[in-house]
Order: structure tokens, then sequence, then C-alpha cells
């Protein structure tokens, strides 16, 4: 099963105030956590979060912390295919 990647899009502000909120919650689950400059003209950043197994708990949790911030977002879900990059980037050399 592949991980599901969770990400929405705000001001670098609210990003950072969110990218730091979402660090602390999901530390010890250690789940990945990006920060994405999309568009600095238009002040435009990507917050994503990456997880697997129950997938429907975390959305949860992302959802509250916003809450809790007083900055909701729509969060989308983007499924990631599992594919062992390793072995596919060997392929390359034979």
């Amino acid at each position: 099963m592949g991980q599901t990647r969770f990400h929405f899009t705000a001001g670098k502000a609210e990003a950072d105030r969110i990218f730091a909120a979402l660090d602390a919650a999901f530390e010890d689950e250690g789940l990945p956590l990006a920060l994405l400059e999309v568009d600095e003209a238009n002040d435009i950043h990507e917050v994503s979060l990456y997880a697997d197994g129950d997938v429907d708990a975390v959305a949860v949790r992302i959802n509250g912390i916003l809450a809790d911030l007083g900055l909701p977002k729509q969060v989308e879900r983007e499924a990631l295919p599992d594919i062992d990059w390793v072995a596919r980037s060997l392929e390359g050399l034979k």
C-alpha cells in the first residue's frame, strides 16, 4: 500500500505557522512534512504531509490542528503509488 500525501496552499506566514504546528504534532510518528514555495510573486506556499496506515485519522488530526490555529484550509489527498525507487533507478543502469 502506498502513501497518501495531504496538501494545501497558504501564504508564507500561514504556511510557516501550520508547518511548525504539524511538525510538532506528528513528530513522534516521524511522518514526512514538506513546505514548498510555489509562487513567490503571489505568496503561494504548499504544505504537504505524507502518511500511511490510518490516513483518515491523520486527516482528522490535520483538520483539527488547522481549526485550532484558526486557519481552516481545503486539505487535498493524493494517493501515491507504491514504487521501489531503488529497483527502478537501477533499471536504467542495465
